[in-house]
Parts: C-alpha cells; structure tokens; sequence
C-alpha cells in the first residue's frame, strides 16, 4: 500500500502539550512516537478527509466516556470498557487509593481479575492503550476525572516488539510517549474487555472446552466467548485454534470448516462462530526462561521462580518436575492441579565450572504439549583467591645452609615456590640452599584450577649470611671435581637427594655430595669436616651408593668414618665400600651424613641453616666451598 516508505520520522500536526517549540512524530522504523523540536526535518505523509473514527482528537474530554458506576468507563470511540484503577489500587466509589504495583511484561500479559461482574479483563494491544492518552496535558497524560490518582508512568500492553522479541510496547502517560522495552522492565498495568468498534457488523466468537481461539484482525478474541464488533463489509477475518490437539469443531459461521484448525470468515453480515474443545488440562508456565545472576563455583543463586497454570477444564496430572545442569528446584506443586489452579516452581543456580551454564526445568504431565520446560541460563564465575605471607623454618639462612618454606591459599590448593634471586639462593621445591651472602627473595605462585583464579603472587625475603664451617681433603693427589660434586644439599628436593633414607635416623645436617679424582688407584682419600657443634651420641654416618657386594645404590653405615665431638673424619679407600664409582680407578664419588637416631637429643644439634653446610674445596659454582688445604702424602 504505501511503496518505498522510508524507515525514518513523519511529522504529525500534533504539538506537544508540553512545550510549545516541540511537536510529534512517528518513527517508521518499527512505530515508535515521540516528539521533537520544530525546527528539526523530518520526512511528511500528506492526508484528506476520511472517516473519523473519534481516535485522532488531541484531548480526551469525559464526553468520550461512559461512567458504568462500578468502578468501569467505557469509552465511546472504541467500545472498550477500562477499569478506573490501576492494577494494585483500589476503587472506593469515587476514587482511586493506594498505589499501582509494578510488573515485567511476562506477569503483566497473564494479569486478568474478576471485577464488575466481568472476567474477561485483558492487558490491552498497543492501539488499545493509546487510545486512552490525552495529548493536550502532561503527568499524566490522561483524562484525570474519569481515571483518578492516575501514575504518571510506563504501561504495558500486550503487543510484542516486532523489531526485537525480548521487548514490547509500553506507553509511557507522563506525556504518550510509546516505544518498545525490555519485556523485563517493571511497568503498571491498566486492564481492559471487550473489542474495537470502528465498523457497524459484529462477529461472535465463543468456545468450550479448553482450547483458545485467537484472529488476525481482532486481538479481543481469545480464550473465552468474546464479542467483536467493528468490523466492514468486506473484513476477512482469520481464526485459529489452540492446542490443536484439543479441538473437535468449528460451528455457526465456521460450520464448513470442520476439524481444520482454521477458519475464514469474510464479513458481510453479522457472523456467529463456535470451537469445540475437549475438556483437557492444559498447561501454561511463566515465565518460560530464567536467567540468572552471575556466581562464583560452589556458591549458590537467590531464588527464581516460575508459575505453573492448568488453564485447561480438567484436573492436571503431573508425573514430574526435573531440573538439569547446575541448577535445582523446590516446588508447591503436587501430584495433581485442579482446573483454574496454579503452583510455584522455585530454582536456584549452583555453578559448577566457570562459563555459561544452561539447564532446564521440565515439566511431564498429561496436557498436551508434554513435557513443557523452563530454560534456565547463568554463568559461573572462578572464584578468587590468595596466599597468606610465606614462611621460613628454621628462619634464618647461611651460605650452604637450607631452610623450609611454607604458604598457605585461601583455596587449600598446592603452593609453589620459586627463587628471584639466583646469584643468591637456589629454591628446590619447598626447601631453599644459601648460595651466597646477601638477600634471597622468593615467590609463592598458585595458579587456580576448573574452580579458582590464579592467586596474586606473593614474595618474601631472607637474609643469607655467610658460612661457618669448614672441610678439609687430604690424602695423595686427589682433588675436587667441581662439575660432579653437588656439595652440601638437603635429604629431598635436590636433583641429588636420594629417593628415601634409612629407617629411624633423620638427618639435621643434610647430605654431603662429592665426587674426588686425581687419585692413585686404590689409594685412600681424607675428608674432614667440622660442624659447628657437638654431634649427638648415637650419630652415624650414612652413605649411600653401590658398594662391591651390592651394586644397587642403598643406605649402609660407613666404617670408615670417625666422628669425635663436632668432627667427622672419612676415610675412604678408592673401589672399596664409601666409593659409589667402585669401578672406576681414580674416582672416589658418594652422598652421605650424619645420622642422628631418632629420639635423640637432636634438638641441641644446629640446624644446616644455623651453621651452613660445609662446602668442598673449590666448588666456586654453589659459591659456598671454602678452599683450606690440600696436601700430598
């Protein structure tokens, strides 16, 4: 009808009542009305004559309606009859108390009420709404002495958004602003019955049964006997039935029709229609999606809820109601739900990994349509966490010496460390060896899992001081092998330490790990170390390593060890026990220690980072081998 029509603003001749410098518009784009300043440029669709319908008058005067007495108007121009009051307020005969309540449109399109004898009151269509606003006044923009104590506010109708479907059109009566918003905004609610009237034949529709009939061209035709007039010679009329399933017939005009679910009628007189209905239940669920806010892992939603209706004739049967994914519901309803009767679903959202979690409430019943569902999105969010401060035991560290470290997440996860100060300190796992005087800082990391973020990272410092003990190799040529020797280093965490040690001893003082060569062949070698204290009696040194009657590597009690006071003495024999490079001639290699009996006054004995471990001659590379002499026998 209207070809090439711009998407864009026509002018209308109505000024806004408002000011003066502003006048209407309508945007084709998808409908919306509003206003604007004069000198603006908009595009104009020119008009003459017509029928006038009483609808375009800029002002609503009372000679439009007609006061029913019971808290009712109906108005003249359209045949519709209004309830006085917004939904939530109450009429006292004369007056309009107490103030609107606020729904989302998904509430608002199910609000129906019994009232004035009447209980086919519906959320009005978009036109139907309009026709109330009165453009010759502001706030509210309606006819203040047949609607009295009127909101100046946002209403809903009942016309979806043909431009979005999650909005639909309100129209806002501060001024008849309309536009389509967010079917999840809270707006009031003013209820209507009955239909338009701008044309003289009148067209009956009524039912039984449960079963809806809907129009195209009347939206006052629903699930209960309704009249339609207003309708031309001429008008084609298409009515559908719903469920399908449920229907039996069409009757009166609609005879030819039979058992297809749709009729034409064209009016060309007064028609009268019927739909007959099994008497079935019939389920409607409100509202359909639920969506919730964000959480983190393991935590769990408020509550949202959705209402189960039988708007069916016959008592419903439900075999069960079923959450899936994160999600888990509690529900008012029973076995059953007698015709007319509602129930509540409640639900709540438990995330269990991060990102969008969907799942659905599904409702299995005997209606038809079975099952019906709920969908239901939310998304799960890592949660945070932290590491408390690090900790060192013993607290206190010197060149060659090893201390504990220690950090706790607020997840419970694993900690891990790492060294920042190489030249400094070497970290091997949770055990740290000085390597040289000065500050040896180090970082607790923990980096989340399905569940928890990666915590902040968190560093702590530690003094290391110098070395206090000394060792001394003696005994014909041999010498230090500095690229073999490990030098002192803690019982685990050291890519040296052996995999276990021996039963009932622990180990203090850490291991000694060296490796001689030079040497004579079957010559014997001196190592002589000095503690920093007194060893506990009952301490033995343990070696481990292959020796001539066991060629797998394994703790035994060195013979050739004489500890007196806080000195041991090795003597160790190239190719014989204490030699774990037995095979080879000239090379004289093992790890080992003092062993202090468990039980034992070990507490007397310093801990390695109290004394530091002693260093082999010339091991430069650990910075902690002190060269004191080397002679030959």
């Amino acid at each position: 009808a209207f070809p090439n029509t711009p998407s864009s603003y026509f002018w209308s001749a109505s000024a806004y009542a408002f000011n003066s410098d502003y006048a209407w518009y309508v945007h084709f784009y998808y409908g919306y009305a509003s206003y604007y300043f004069k000198g603006s440029f908009s595009q104009v669709r020119l008009v003459r004559a017509g029928q006038s319908f009483g609808l375009l008058d800029i002002a609503r005067p009372s000679t439009d309606y007609v006061d029913q007495g019971n808290g009712t108007v109906a108005h003249t121009p359209t045949g519709l009859t209004w309830q006085r009051c917004a939904v939530g307020q109450t009429w006292t005969g004369s007056a309009c108390s107490g103030t609107a309540s606020s729904y989302n449109w998904d509430a608002a399109i199910l609000l129906t009420s019994n009232f004035a004898g009447q209980s086919d009151w519906r959320l009005p269509t978009a036109e139907e709404l309009l026709s109330l606003v009165d453009y010759s006044r502001v706030s509210p923009a309606i006819n203040t002495t047949l609607f009295p104590n009127a909101p100046a506010s946002g209403f809903w109708s009942a016309s979806a958004s043909a431009y979005d479907s999650g909005g639909a059109w309100d129209v806002v009566f501060v001024d008849g602003f309309a536009d389509d918003y967010d079917k999840s905004f809270s707006n009031q609610v003013r209820l209507v019955r009955a239909g338009q009237c701008f044309g003289p034949l009148v067209l009956t529709v009524s039912k039984n049964g449960t079963g809806q009939v809907t129009s195209t061209l009347s939206t006052g035709i629903s699930c209960d006997a309704v009249s339609g007039n207003g309708y031309y010679v001429g008008d084609v009329v298409t009515l559908k039935v719903t469920p399908v399933a449920n229907f039996i017939s069409w009757g009166g005009a609609c005879a030819s029709a039979g058992t297809t679910p749709t009729c034409v009628v064209t009016m060309d007189g007064a028609k009268s229609v019927t739909a007959s209905f099994k008497d079935t239940p019939l389920v409607t669920v409100a509202p359909t999606a639920l969506t919730f806010a964000s959480k983190d892992i393991g935590t769990t939603s408020t509550v949202r809820s959705s209402t189960l209706s039988n708007t069916g004739t016959a008592t419903l049967n439900i075999s069960g109601i079923l959450a899936s994914g994160d999600y888990a519901r509690t529900t008012t309803c029973g076995a059953t739900l007698a015709a007319g009767a509602n129930c509540a679903i409640s639900v709540t959202f438990t995330p269990t990994a991060a990102g969008t979690r969907t799942g659905a409430i599904t409702i299995s019943s005997n209606a038809s349509g079975s099952p019906h569902s709920v969908s239901l999105n939310g998304t799960g969010v890592l949660i945070a966490q932290t590491i408390g401060a690090i900790s060192f035991s013993p607290n206190s560290l010197r060149v060659g010496g090893t201390t504990t470290i220690s950090a706790i997440a607020t997840s419970g996860l694993g900690v891990t460390f790492t060294g920042m100060t190489s030249g400094i300190c070497t970290v091997y796992g949770n055990v740290i060896v000085g390597v040289s005087v000065g500050e040896c800082t180090v970082a607790a990391n923990q980096p989340g899992n399905a569940a928890y973020k990666a915590a902040p990272q968190v560093t702590q410092s530690i003094s290391v001081t110098a070395a206090i003990a000394n060792s001394v190799v003696s005994g014909g040529t041999w010498a230090l092998n500095q690229g073999l020797s490990g030098g002192f280093i803690p019982t685990t965490g050291h890519p040296k330490s052996p995999p276990n040690l021996p039963p009932g001893f622990s180990f203090p003082n850490g291991l000694f790990d060296f490796t001689l060569d030079a040497g004579a062949p079957g010559s014997t070698a001196i190592v002589t170390i000095t503690y920093p204290s007194a060893l506990p009696a009952g301490t033995v040194y343990w070696k481990y390593g292959r020796t001539a009657n066991n060629p797998t590597a394994h703790w035994y009690q060195f013979a050739g060890a004489v500890i007196s006071g806080k000195t041991v003495t090795l003597s160790i024999t190239d190719n014989a026990d204490g030699d774990d490079a037995y095979t080879t001639p000239g090379v004289i290699a093992d790890p080992g220690g003092p062993g202090v009996p468990d039980g034992s006054a070990a507490t007397s004995i310093p801990t390695l980072s109290e004394w530091g471990l002693m260093i082999l001659s010339g091991l430069l590379a650990l910075g902690a081998f002190v060269v004191m002499r080397r002679r030959q026998i």
